[in-house]
C-alpha cells in the first residue's frame, strides 16, 4: 500500500474508539489521512521479530510536513502519545515498530522499520524517535548506506532496524543471518 498519511496498528478495544476518532478528526483537519488496523480478536502466527503488529507508519513526506508545520518537539510528542495509546504502556514480547515509508533516494523510494522491544521510558522513546527521524534524513541525503535488498525485502516491505538499549543506536538487521540463526536454534 502506498503511504499517504499516518497508519497505526495495535490491539484496540471499544473504549479506544473515541481516542481513535479524535486522532482521525485532528489529522483530517490537517489534510492527513489516518488509517487504523485493529488486531483485537485476531489470531496471529508469525515471526514476531519481523512482523509489524504494534506499529506507527508514516509517509516520509507527511513526517516532514508534521515537523515543518508543528515543529520537531510537537511531532515527537504526538508520536510518543500514539505509541503509548497503541501499547497502553504494557510490557510485551511483540516489538513496537516505527516505519517511515517513501524516503527518496537515488535508487528510488526506501522504507525503514525501526523496532524496539520491552518497556521504554519516555526518555528512551524520545531517543528512538530522534534516531529514527535522523536515520530517514541521513538516507535521503545519502549519508547512510542501507544493506542490499535480499529475498526477504519484499515480504518485510522495507529495511529492518533494531534499537539496541545498550548503545542507544539503531542497527540494520541482517535478515538472512537472523533467519539462519533462528533455524539453527531449533
Amino acid at each position: 500500500m502506498a503511504m499517504d498519511g499516518l497508519y497505526i496498528s495495535g490491539y484496540f478495544s471499544d473504549d479506544d474508539k473515541l481516542m481513535l476518532d479524535n486522532y482521525a478528526d485532528e489529522l483530517h483537519s490537517k489534510n492527513v489521512s489516518f488509517y487504523v488496523r485493529n488486531l483485537s480478536d485476531t489470531i496471529m502466527q508469525s515471526a514476531f521479530d519481523f512482523a509489524d503488529f504494534e506499529l506507527i507508519a508514516v509517509a516520509y513526506e507527511v513526517l516532514q510536513q508534521f515537523i515543518l508545520n508543528g515543529g520537531y518537539d510537537v511531532t515527537k510528542y504526538f508520536f510518543k502519545k500514539l505509541w503509548w495509546n497503541i501499547t497502553k504502556n504494557r510490557e510485551s514480547n511483540i516489538p513496537f515498530t516505527i516505519s517511515i515509508e517513501g524516503i527518496p533516494t537515488a535508487n528510488g523510494s526506501e522504507t525503514i522499520k525501526c523496532k524496539t522491544q520491552g518497556q521504554l521510558s519516555d526518555e528512551q522513546k524520545e531517543k528512538v524517535l530522534d534516531k529514527t527521524f535522523s536515520l530517514a534524513s541521513q538516507i535521503e541525503k545519502h549519508q547512510y548506506q542501507l544493506m542490499e535488498k535480499n529475498q526477504y525485502y519484499a515480504a518485510l516491505s522495507g529495511h529492518l532496524f533494531r534499537y539496541d538499549l545498550s548503545d542507544e543506536e539503531l542497527h540494520e538487521i541482517d535478515i538472512v543471518a537472523e533467519v539462519k540463526k533462528k533455524s539453527e536454534e531449533k
